[in-house]
């Protein structure tokens, strides 16, 4: 009978030991300033929500990113817009994607920044950080734009250029794409 406690004893032991050593892991520590890492770009040609009975199509990007931030300040609530999140401002929008186009060689800006408002992420618990993925859905783009603005076309190479502003003004990295022809 003693041999059975003492093995049990030891089991005990040997189960009760690890539980203790991951109850003192310290949690994952990140910046304040977000940090971007690129994970993916995918174009996508779909129907685009249209009052009359007439099915509309358009080309559209998805764009997603992994995110980290340590003070778990990012997004904004609808109610955030006091100064300096007001609508005329310039921390309004929180999310920036920026295309440019590769002509003979060199990268140009096409004028095709599209600034998102993104909603706030709340961290779970009383760990702070925050990390996951943010997908956006940039479209429909254009072809042809009006003067002076340079037209978008089929076959032109692109490079997507995505940041992040968090709730203490903490601009992140600038993550870039690879090179994509535009279908």
């Amino acid at each position: 009978m003693n041999a059975k406690v003492a093995r049990l004893s030891r089991t005990s032991l040997f189960l009760a030991v690890p539980a203790l050593l991951c109850g003192c892991l310290k949690p994952e520590e990140f910046p304040d300033q977000p940090i971007l890492t690129f994970k993916s770009l995918e174009q996508t040609f779909e129907e685009i929500p249209d009052p009359s009975s007439n099915p509309v199509f358009g080309k559209f990007i998805y764009l997603t990113v992994e995110f980290t931030d340590g003070d778990g300040d990012i997004g904004l609530d609808d109610g955030d817009t006091q100064s300096p999140f007001g609508p005329d401002e310039a921390h309004y929008k929180n999310f920036f994607v920026e295309f440019k186009r590769r002509t003979d060689g060199v990268w140009t800006d096409i004028d095709s920044d599209w600034d998102y408002r993104m909603k706030r992420i709340s961290p779970s618990g009383q760990d702070p950080t925050l990390n996951g993925e943010i997908e956006v859905k940039v479209g429909p783009y254009p072809g042809v734009r009006p003067f002076p603005l340079p037209d978008i076309l089929p076959g032109d190479t692109l490079q997507a250029y995505v940041r992040l502003e968090d709730r203490s003004l903490n601009m992140s990295n600038t993550v870039t794409s690879e090179a994509f022809v535009l279908q």
